[in-house]
């Protein structure tokens, strides 16, 4: 595990230094650790379906990824489904839920 977080690192670092790479290796070295449980790396997978960055914009599966990185305990992933849950974004509107979720991000010291 210890290996590709410094290959994602690594390549993530160097993306200037190496304009032809392959964007999809990063992407997939990144989903590999994510599918592993890694909560930084579902964090990041969720803010790229999310934000559209080396995929197609998918609020459903931001949702997805934060919800799994939260139940590992990531504070920003437990930040932003508060924001979803309040707007309604990739879930349906509930504040009672974005209410939870801001309190478990504030208690993880976001």
């Amino acid at each position: 595990m210890r290996r590709l977080l410094e290959k994602v690192s690594s390549i993530f670092m160097h993306v200037e230094e190496y304009p032809d790479a392959p964007e999809s290796d990063a992407f997939s070295a990144l989903l590999e650790m994510a599918e592993k449980g890694n909560p930084n790396a579902q964090f990041q997978i969720a803010n790229k379906y999310f934000s559209g960055d080396e995929v197609e914009p998918n609020d459903r599966k931001a949702f997805e990824w934060f919800l799994l990185a939260s139940q590992n305990k990531h504070a920003e992933a437990c930040r932003q489904l508060g924001s979803m849950f309040s707007c309604g974004i990739g879930t349906e509107c509930d504040e009672s839920k974005s209410l939870g979720f801001y309190l478990k991000a504030a208690r993880l010291g976001d």
